[in-house]
């Protein structure tokens, strides 16, 4: 489908009817009195307070509207860097990261939604002002729509002179919003091709979380940006929540057809499709975790979708995305991501910034959701088999893992057995060796033993030891860090140390990533290996 056929789809099955071609003008009022007023109990998140109040008015079909928006504009020394004028972002709401673009030149416009439209049923506010909610679909706008209407009338008034006062490039715009209004911004990127580059955050269903693509019940690794290696995703929003009384005044009357997700005939990747340009950009945000409501792998999918269209018209890099690891805001982190994306692509400085690192996140190679489970178990018999087969691949392998105390190479199975079994780990005391196993739905990945040092206080992890077929995946970080809290949480450990040969670099990173220190030593163990000397570090982690 071309791009007039896609907008008229989301017009008339989804968002209603986009306006545009009104007489705006706009008055400058000064600087917001109420930024002088000392605020007192609890403050209103909807409520905009500080910058240079605009008042932005909207004439059409014999009707007046208007409404505020509060500008935001950069130091003179940090606009200089831009010849044409300051780039600026017309955000929905206010966004944290104010201070932080503020100080790269950038000017911000933040609107106050609920003059635009009211977030209900009612369909109050500028634009119903204007266009009022009729009978006809031709007369039906959704509140997403209007939303993204009022961020479009801001541009509007910037093409009308508001650049000559603030010092704007007007060609240089931006627009953001998050949640709710993140769905509202994908629309008005969508709709409005004039915004330089678009910057959805957070949108989820509605926006663009793919509505057939469910993450509920999935476990993803998401370790790359510091949260759990297991992560299992709770309820998605679903679609009977977008029709409910609370949501449905987002959309027009005739979305309520669809009774399923698989009825709807297009999905949500023609949103930034629709905004695929040789001169425009696209900048996808979502958290990773703490809102499983709003379903940030189906808007991985929605971007990997996307994706595939701007490839093939040559405009890969102008379609990328930034997935945080927690936080339903357009972050600090996704500034200082956005901000040299943008200062790269329209101007072409260099920034630094890295494309390819935009265009992935953690939930590549995870679609299905299907990332391993891993458990640990005691040690049984049966396990020797495995565990001389990974130490015995090689005599080196053999020695870093055993430090020769099991004898010398190769070891069988039968003597680890006995070791573990019959004399207890070479522990003097009873209940003194824990020899454990780590598996996954794939079967026995690992395995290491852990041991109580002097009095009962500090636990000692040693022989530890990955499949090798499975080295390189993060699974011996995984094993231990199931040991740690095993250590900390069952056996009431207040310490766990570690030694490594200096030589074994890959699990010495591996150990200072689970936060093991090193521990200085006048005198270290060693082993001589063919005339080589091996010198052990001894680490370790405090609860």
């Amino acid at each position: 489908m071309n791009r007039e056929e896609l907008q008229s789809f989301y017009e008339k099955n989804m968002y209603g009817t986009w306006r545009e071609g009104e007489k705006v003008s706009y008055e400058l009022l000064g600087e917001d009195p109420k930024a002088k007023e000392k605020p007192s109990g609890f403050p209103n998140p909807f409520e905009v307070i500080g910058g240079e109040l605009v008042k932005i008015k909207i004439e059409a079909r014999g009707r007046k509207a208007e409404f505020i928006v509060h500008a935001y504009l950069p130091k003179e020394e940090d606009q200089r860097k831009y010849p044409k004028g300051s780039p600026f972002i017309i955000c929905m709401h206010p966004i944290q990261p104010k201070d932080y673009i503020l100080a790269q030149g950038y000017a911000l416009f933040f609107l106050e939604g609920r003059q635009i439209a009211s977030d209900d049923m009612a369909r109050q506010g500028a634009f119903y002002d204007v266009y009022p909610y009729g009978e006809d679909e031709a007369e039906q706008t959704g509140v997403l729509m209007a939303w993204a209407w009022g961020a479009s009338k801001v541009l509007d008034a910037v093409y009308a002179g508001l650049d000559k006062e603030f010092s704007l490039d007007a060609d240089a715009s931006m627009v953001t919003g998050v949640s709710r209004c993140g769905k509202a911004t994908a629309v008005c990127g969508a709709f409005d091709t004039r915004f330089r580059m678009t910057i959805p955050a957070c949108s989820g269903a509605g926006g663009l979380a793919l509505y057939n693509f469910v993450s509920e019940g999935k476990t993803y690794d998401l370790r790359k940006v510091g949260a759990p290696a297991e992560y299992t995703y709770g309820k998605n929003e679903p679609l009977d929540c977008l029709q409910s009384e609370a949501e449905r005044g987002w959309f027009n009357d005739r979305f309520l057809q669809y009774k399923e997700p698989s009825e709807i005939p297009l999905e949500q990747e023609n949103l930034p499709i629709m905004a695929m340009d040789q001169g425009r950009y696209y900048f996808m945000i979502a958290a990773c975790t703490g809102e499983d409501w709003v379903n940030a792998p189906a808007m991985w999918e929605c971007y990997k979708r996307a994706d595939l269209a701007y490839e093939a018209e040559g405009l890969g890099d102008h379609l990328v995305l930034n997935f945080h690891k927690v936080g339903h805001a357009v972050l600090q982190e996704d500034a200082e991501k956005f901000i040299p994306y943008f200062n790269h692509m329209y101007y072409g400085w260099e920034t630094g910034i890295k494309i390819e690192d935009l265009k992935t996140t953690v939930f590549a190679g995870q679609e299905d959701g299907n990332a391993p489970i891993l458990r640990l178990r005691p040690y049984k018999k049966c396990d020797s088999q495995l565990i001389t087969s990974w130490a015995n691949k090689d005599e080196v392998i053999y020695y870093k893992w055993s430090a020769g105390m099991f004898g010398d190479f190769p070891l069988t199975a039968e003597k680890l057995d006995d070791v573990y079994r019959n004399q207890n780990g070479f522990c003097k005391e009873e209940d003194n060796f824990y020899p454990m196993i780590a598996f996954d739905e794939s079967g026995v990945v690992g395995h290491f033993i852990m041991r109580y040092l002097g009095d009962h206080e500090t636990i000692r992890f040693g022989w530890v030891i990955v499949d090798d077929a499975k080295r390189g995946h993060g699974y011996g970080k995984r094993m231990l860090e199931l040991g740690l809290k095993y250590a900390f949480e069952i056996l009431k450990a207040k310490k766990v140390t570690i030694g490594v040969f200096e030589n074994n670099e890959p699990a010495y990173a591996c150990y200072q990533s689970l936060g093991f220190s090193e521990v200085p030593k006048e005198q270290y163990h060693k082993l001589n290996y063919q005339g080589e000397v091996w010198r052990v570090i001894e680490l370790e982690k405090t609860k």
